[in-house]
């Protein structure tokens, strides 16, 4: 389960490149970190960290249900939802057998069934890693990182697989099954990904991003109150205004008003 040594990993760089693969293609897939393990990782300590807030905040749902998270402005109108995880208490276990389902399943990922007949040079470098890999009995999930899973859709792959596999699982709820396998390739996906999961599923350094992600969170809470204040005086001024107008007509004062001439007008304001 250790990362291969460096010797294997210059057997497999120089097959490749016996293979005529771009080095620099080579270096794409070879340094994109986090690796997959390393992601699956801190996707299970984000995803069971949303799950017992979700706990705290909500009223229990029924079994089954999603946690549907509800975004509210300053006045409490509802400006938008989303549903994240499950709200029911699943143990760590049943979190880490989701886990090990999919990465199992990436690790024996058959790249000539999978894409007999690759579509570009990209994905057939992918695949030819993938093979060597296979063979040199290493794992992909500790070789590479989200570049390779979007070349080869290997993570689409493991994920149908494991949900198979998990189905005949007793001692993991269908429900966590359904909720975990769906937000992890919501992190995988190029297009239509969940960004902020994405964000921090694939993040080099897991708690940097969380502590910036706070910040920036305060920043605009900051912002958005300063906002609201300059609102609130803009309209206190504007009521002044409107007051003293009104003050001035009944102490006899200017008027204004819409007509001409020196008479009443037709209509004041």
């Amino acid at each position: 389960s250790l990362r291969p040594s460096s010797s294997t990993m210059a057997s497999l760089e120089a097959a490749a490149t016996t293979a005529a693969t771009p080095a620099a293609t080579m270096d794409e897939f070879r340094k994109d970190l986090p690796c997959i393990s390393d992601a699956m990782k801190s996707f299970v300590s984000v995803v069971m960290a949303r799950s017992l807030t979700a706990q705290e905040d909500h009223t229990p749902a029924p079994a089954g249900e999603p946690v549907v998270v509800e975004h509210r402005n300053a006045a409490g109108e509802l400006v938008g939802s989303k549903t994240t995880c499950p709200r029911q208490p699943f143990s760590p276990s049943q979190y880490m057998a989701c886990a090990r389902a999919v990465l199992k399943h990436m690790n024996s990922f058959d790249a000539t069934a999978a894409h007999p007949h690759p579509v570009d040079l990209r994905q057939e470098i992918a695949l030819g890693l993938a093979a060597k890999v296979r063979l040199a009995e290493c794992k992909v999930t500790k070789l590479f990182g989200r570049r390779f899973l979007v070349t080869t859709d290997c993570s689409q792959v493991a994920v149908d697989a494991a949900r198979a596999e998990l189905a005949s699982d007793s001692l993991v709820p269908p429900e966590l099954v359904d909720s975990f396998l769906s937000l992890w390739s919501s992190t995988v996906m190029e297009q239509g990904c969940d960004d902020e999961l994405a964000e921090l599923v694939w993040s080099k350094n897991l708690s940097s991003t969380l502590r910036q992600n706070q910040q920036k969170r305060l920043k605009e809470v900051k912002e958005r109150k300063a906002r609201m204040d300059t609102a609130e005086g803009d309209y206190a001024s504007l009521r002044d205004m409107v007051v003293a107008g009104g003050g001035g007509a009944a102490g006899g004062g200017g008027t204004l008003a819409l007509g001409s001439g020196g008479g009443a007008s037709a209509s004041e304001i």
